[in-house]
Formats: structure tokens, C-alpha cells, sequence
């Protein structure tokens, strides 16, 4: 049986994360409310530099990788990544 991850944010951490996965047989699904990023994805590239990233992308998008609006409730998951930015407060808190 496949493993199957959810991952939240698809940021630089997030989407490395998803796509590497992915590579090794996860099957992926990644949330993301930035449409920016989702429109990156759909254009098989990351939107930020990552040497042999897009070339991964366009392999794993649709097949082991999937960029969804909310995690498929039909599905099972066996584990689910949080990666969304934690903005820092002022005076370095």
C-alpha cells in the first residue's frame, strides 16, 4: 500500500518536501492558498530557485504530487506536515 502525506504550505519548505516525497513513491497532497504558488504549479515550476526542482515537478505534478484547495476527503492519510511561514515578532520574538 502507498503512503499518503498531506502537507500545508507550499513554500520553499513545503514544496521540497512534497516534490522529494513524492520522487520516492508518497503519494502527496499539498494545500496551498497562495495563488501565486498554485499558478506556478500548474506551469510545472516552483516559484523560487532550486536547481532540478521544476524538471521534478513537471515529473511528480498529477501523479504522485497533487496541489489541491483541501485535503480529498475520501482518502486516508497516514500523516500530515505543517509548513506555513511563523512570522517573528518585533525584537526578535
Amino acid at each position: 500500500m502507498q503512503m499518503r502525506i498531506g502537507i500545508i504550505g507550499l513554500g520553499y519548505v513545503g514544496l521540497t518536501l512534497a516534490i522529494t516525497a513524492a520522487e520516492h513513491g508518497v503519494d502527496v497532497y499539498g494545500v496551498e492558498i497562495s495563488e501565486h504558488i498554485k499558478s506556478c504549479l500548474r506551469e510545472n515550476r516552483a516559484h523560487f530557485f532550486e536547481p532540478g526542482l521544476d524538471r521534478l515537478i513537471a515529473r511528480q505534478n498529477g501523479r504522485n504530487f497533487h496541489c489541491v484547495e483541501s485535503f480529498p476527503q475520501d482518502k486516508g492519510f497516514d500523516a500530515f506536515v505543517i509548513t506555513v511561514g511563523t512570522p517573528l515578532l518585533a525584537g526578535g520574538g
